[in-house]
């Protein structure tokens, strides 16, 4: 008998009584001692427990092989498909030795009936008023949760109505210089650059600031004037700069400007009475209702409605997680477009997982989320 064919003997009993094992509800552990390996499968080795260890055929299998002593131990593995298994009975017609695994099947149906539109956007209800906000060029203040589209409304909004706009992000090192403009050199002379501010104002264009509650406080006082229709008084370069016609701020922020009351958004200052007032509409948005969401992965991601349903499940149980106490991040529609796109990408529910939600958490909320995702789809 060849060395192929003691191999595949070897390997087919040990497939064999695994399989056996299983059907009897056991534990699917067996062993074979050193003796054996030598004398009944002329296993050619000084140590042939550690040489039969490293045959690629097991990790092929599903089967874990160790070394105790003087026997080597064979374990099935959890995830081991059956089907695996019992073929291992056919394969030595014609071979000699056991086949290459073929290539794991991925699971398939991430790609929905619907065409990818990654400008798709659905309106919250409260689009009616930002719109007539907009038309009538008056200023607005919108807070909501971190990536439920505060902004993206606004620009689509903008655009749908030809309203021409800036838009600034006030990360809290936005500085004055950034935001009324700065004197620079050029050449031999010095020469002032108008900030986004003047510029909006000259222009008569709409003003999108992002993370109002993040600037810094001389950014507000500045603010609050023109916020009031009156002019800039720059006192950078001694400029009066009169708004014209058709300028007005918009402004997103993750809290209604009385601080961070949850622990989740660092950095945020609170905005005082004086400022608000300045706002005619203040206004606060939500996450999308589920049917809207899971319209929105399908329209922007191109994903099928059974994945685009679960993901949005699971954002809605880690969302009531944060409300309990149980979770400190939230599972904001953005992070729901990332996960669905990962799927689609990488055609592996674990791993887009991880790169677009786990792996952004800390290790305590990952653990929480999941356990809610281990009850959709039975991730380990």
């Amino acid at each position: 008998m060849t060395k192929s064919e003691d191999r595949y003997r070897l390997v087919n009993n040990v497939v064999g009584e695994l399989k056996e094992l299983v059907d009897s509800h056991e534990p699917a552990v067996c062993r074979v001692s050193h003796d054996t390996l030598l004398n009944s499968y002329h296993v050619d080795s000084e140590r042939p427990t550690i040489a039969v260890r490293q045959w690629k055929a097991w990790k092929r299998l599903y089967i874990r092989a160790s070394v105790v002593s003087d026997y080597i131990i064979f374990r099935l593995q959890d995830d081991a498909p059956m089907d695996r298994l019992l073929a291992v009975m056919d394969w030595f017609n014609g071979r000699n030795d056991v086949p290459d695994e073929p290539e794991k099947e991925k699971e398939v149906g991430f790609k929905g009936e619907f065409k990818e539109d990654p400008s798709y956007f659905k309106f919250p209800p409260e689009t009616s008023i930002i719109e007539e906000a907009i038309k009538s060029k008056t200023n607005i203040f919108i807070s909501g949760p971190t990536g439920c589209g505060k902004t993206t409304m606004l620009e689509l909004l903008a655009d749908g109505n030809e309203v021409s706009y800036s838009r600034m992000n006030l990360n809290g090192e936005t500085s004055v210089d950034d935001f009324v403009g700065v004197w620079t050199i050029e050449g031999k002379e010095m020469t002032f650059i108008d900030g986004i501010l003047p510029r909006a104002m000259k222009a008569g264009k709409m003003l999108i600031l992002d993370e109002m509650d993040a600037a810094q406080p001389e950014i507000l006082f500045i603010l609050q004037a023109v916020l009031q229709g009156s002019p800039l008084m720059n006192t950078k370069n001694g400029e009066k700069v009169i708004p014209s016609d058709g300028f007005f701020v918009t402004a997103t922020a993750n809290t209604v400007g009385r601080g961070d009351m949850e622990g989740m958004y660092a950095g945020v200052r609170t905005l005082n009475e004086a400022f608000l007032d300045r706002f005619h509409y203040v206004l606060r948005m939500d996450y999308p209702s589920d049917e809207d969401e899971a319209k929105i992965l399908q329209k922007k991601c191109g994903i099928s409605n059974k994945y685009a349903n679960e993901i949005v499940k699971l954002a809605s149980a880690c969302r009531s997680a944060l409300k309990e106490g149980k979770l400190y991040s939230t599972f904001s529609t953005r992070k729901a477009i990332n996960l669905a796109n990962a799927m689609i990408v990488l055609e592996d529910i674990k791993t887009a997982l991880r790169v677009s939600v786990l792996d952004r958490v800390s290790s305590a909320d990952a653990g929480t989320i999941k356990e809610a995702a281990q009850r959709i789809w039975n991730v380990k």
